[in-house]
């Protein structure tokens, strides 16, 4: 997702507010120190409860903590004040996408941008939930209209990278990733995700370069890790991935794709039941995750356990994963499950 910092800010105070207090909020969020600065705009909102913009401001902050309900509830009250504020809207968008609830979120970037269709984070917005909702052609589009408007918008770039790597299109993505870097060369992720497209094509020495890049930018991050995990299990090397995986889980238990991920590994290595625990584990987490679903189809089709693994598939299905991609694969491991063992004569 487009990071929550990155929530639209570009909103008209009024003049009589009381500046020490507007000027002390600003300062604290910029410092990233969002508490205190929600303590300035407690003080805000209290001198002038019918400003809309400090509604929004503190909406920002609180969505910067993760406390999304709560910055649902102050969009919601700028939205009340000035029901017409495309700012407000959208970020309320935004809010909506990090609870992961996409078509809602599309909804709102929808009305958004028709009360101001000139905002590229707007279109930028609704392609990664139109992303994560598996309309990947519409997501692209999107895109390109944010890219239309804002030609060096370096996130447009990345997230058209990866709709377009997710849609297949896997050329296309390391082209879009390829602008992305040229426009802002500092993200690590940008060098890992062209590197996955890259390592898809069998680019494997191109892609080898584009993670140790990531690894140079990023040695401390725990989506290096992931992403070398990533690498070794595409080479087949899955204990290795999932020593990446575990390290990349103790320097963030919170994040899903690791433990999802390392589950893959284990079930290449045979073990089913650790690999079980491990998805289970990326749904505690994440309760909408399609890949887990699909990843704990195709473990209980290993095992045999097709009736589960069909409930898994259409759950998958459910949450954006592409039919097409789930059917094909279970039918190939259920091919594979039941040929016939060849002894040697």
């Amino acid at each position: 997702m487009i990071s929550k910092s990155h929530s639209v800010t570009s909103i008209k105070l009024n003049p009589n507010f009381v500046q020490s207090h507007f000027a002390r909020a600003l300062a604290l969020d910029e410092l990233q120190e969002f508490e205190s600065a929600i303590e300035s705009w407690d003080e805000l909102v209290r001198l002038q409860p019918e400003e809309t913009g400090v509604y929004v401001y503190r909406g920002n902050s609180y969505q910067n903590l993760g406390q999304l309900e709560q910055a649902v509830e102050n969009y919601e009250q700028a939205i009340r004040v000035d029901p017409e504020n495309p700012v407000a809207i959208h970020n309320l968008g935004t809010a909506y996408a990090s609870l992961d609830e996409h078509q809602k979120a599309v909804e709102i970037f929808d009305k958004s941008l028709e009360l101001n269709p000139e905002l590229p984070m707007g279109y930028a917005s609704r392609g990664q939930s139109l992303t994560a909702m598996g309309a990947h052609q519409l997501a692209i589009d999107s895109f390109d209209q944010a890219i239309k408007l804002e030609p060096k918008f370096a996130e447009a770039y990345f997230h058209k990278g990866v709709a377009q790597r997710t849609f297949g299109k896997l050329d296309d993505a390391v082209k879009s990733f390829d602008a992305a870097i040229r426009l802002n060369p500092e993200p690590a992720e940008s060098y890992f995700s062209r590197g996955e497209a890259r390592l898809t094509l069998g680019q494997t020495d191109k892609a080898m370069k584009d993670f140790e890049e990531a690894v140079r930018i990023a040695p401390e991050e725990a989506i290096t890790h992931y992403w070398i995990g990533v690498f070794h299990h595409h080479m087949e090397r899955y204990d290795q991935a999932i020593e990446c995986y575990n390290e990349s889980i103790r320097l963030d238990p919170d994040r899903p794709e690791p433990y999802n991920n390392r589950a893959t590994s284990k079930a290449f290595l045979g073990d089913f039941y650790p690999a079980l625990d491990d998805v289970d584990h990326a749904l505690n987490i994440k309760p909408v995750f399609g890949e887990a679903y699909f990843n704990r189809a195709i473990i209980r089709t290993l095992q045999g356990f097709d009736d589960q693994a069909q409930i898994d598939a259409d759950r998958a299905i459910e949450l954006g994963v592409d039919r097409h991609d789930v059917e094909q694969e279970l039918n190939k491991l259920r091919d594979w499950r039941h040929e016939p063992e060849i002894h040697p004569g």
